[in-house]
């Protein structure tokens, strides 16, 4: 049996080793159009890309690892093609004929009109970071466009470097996925570090002036700026399956174990797959490092054929570190009617907690206080009711 993994991202790396935990002795292969290992991307706004994580400490799956684990890996070899009836990968390095296949090509940084220009960079890939320290090293002025998570990221770490830093975010709040409370701490400890916080405000246009990049704001304000990240979201890559059968639309549609929708030896895990949530029967693409892993560790107890594997309910985890603080995010901001802080009277951190229309836990965000943080995590995951969840922050301080 040939289980071929599409994707050297985390989900597919840890797709190959869950395959193998559950004593899977499926031939692997695991491709990738990458020509490097397999790495985990979070840390690419933050250590990698200030030079304080070596490219080597940051590697999911090493050679001697694959050996180990009977793990063929097949890099700089990008999907192009899909032949479900055949059974067949079509790559840019030839045909990969499979008995059941793994898609985990994840997403790519959705781009906007300015996005070839020199010194205009997004950050998706190890190719990616390394242009951007490149530029981040002879820069003095640094743009970001969008304040989520990444942006956020990239911009402490390049105030970290020095450089005089400007968000522009059109929402009225940093993070604003995250809801107005955690984005308004955010913007508070960005302003106290030094960053120009433009919230509220979009980018009308951006052109190259000699050496100088002009941005320039819908109200008519140009920023000039040496370097310019784009950190305005993503989108699955799923391109390159056009015309293979395959539901894509907003990501691959699975059910709630990664099994794709009529198609018996294929599945899909990571930020590519749409999974059907087992409770609601609504399908959700989710783009977090977490669920990928979650997804993953699922599909590879289903391929290696175990009993009884419970379907996966995807919430929403994100973490990030920024400046000295970490934040976390559960669950789904726009749910809660009522949200609610919490303060540790210890050491500083810092709940919000949202209720929704049920009197569930719709949401938490939580900053520098990790026994608050397990409880939510728990409670999200248990379905316990919000009243429940608020009594316990009288005792995890």
């Amino acid at each position: 049996m040939r289980t071929v993994i599409v994707g050297t991202s985390v989900a597919g790396v840890r797709v190959a080793q869950a395959l193998r935990r559950n004593g899977g002795e499926d031939e692997i292969i695991l491709a990738g159009e990458e020509s490097h290992l397999p790495y985990d991307k979070p840390c690419l706004s933050k250590g990698m890309l200030s030079g304080a994580l070596a490219p080597e400490k940051n590697c999911l799956l090493t050679d001697s690892a694959a050996a180990e684990l009977g793990i063929r890996t097949a890099l700089s070899q990008r999907a192009v093609g899909l032949d479900p009836a055949a059974a067949v990968l079509r790559t840019t390095a030839g045909r990969i004929p499979y008995d059941r296949l793994v898609i985990a090509t994840g997403a790519s940084a959705r781009r906007l009109p300015w996005s070839n220009l020199p010194g205009v960079h997004s950050l998706r890939t190890r190719t990616d970071c390394e242009a951007l320290r490149a530029d981040l090293r002879r820069a003095a002025r640094l743009v970001v466009v969008g304040g989520g998570f990444i942006g956020c990221e990239v911009a402490a770490t390049a105030r970290g470097l020095g450089l005089d830093v400007t968000i522009v975010e059109p929402e009225t709040t940093l993070l604003p996925a995250a809801g107005p409370e955690l984005g308004a701490l955010a913007g508070e400890w960005h302003a106290g570090h030094g960053v120009r916080v433009r919230v509220g405000e979009a980018v009308h246009d951006i052109v190259r002036v000699g050496s100088v990049l002009a941005v320039e704001l819908r109200g008519g304000e140009v920023l000039d700026a040496d370097c310019v990240v784009l950190g305005v979201g993503a989108v699955p890559n799923t391109g390159w399956l056009e015309g293979s059968g395959l539901d894509i639309a907003d990501g691959i549609a699975c059910d709630a174990w990664g099994r794709v929708r009529g198609h018996e030896n294929i599945l899909a895990a990571g930020d590519v797959a749409r999974w059907q949530d087992p409770v609601s029967g609504a399908a959700r693409r989710i783009e977090h490092w977490t669920n990928a892993t979650e997804q993953a560790a699922v599909v590879g107890k289903v391929l290696a054929g175990a009993s009884e594997v419970a379907a996966h309910r995807a919430n929403t985890y994100v973490w990030s570190d920024q400046y000295d603080r970490t934040m976390s995010f559960v669950g789904r901001r726009a749910q809660a009617t009522r949200v609610t802080r919490f303060d540790d009277p210890r050491k500083g951190g810092v709940a919000f907690v949202g209720a929704d229309e049920q009197g569930g836990l719709a949401f938490a965000a939580v900053v520098n206080w990790p026994r608050a943080l397990l409880a939510v995590r728990k409670a999200i995951n248990g379905s316990v009711p919000c009243a429940a969840v608020e009594e316990q922050f009288a005792t995890v301080a």
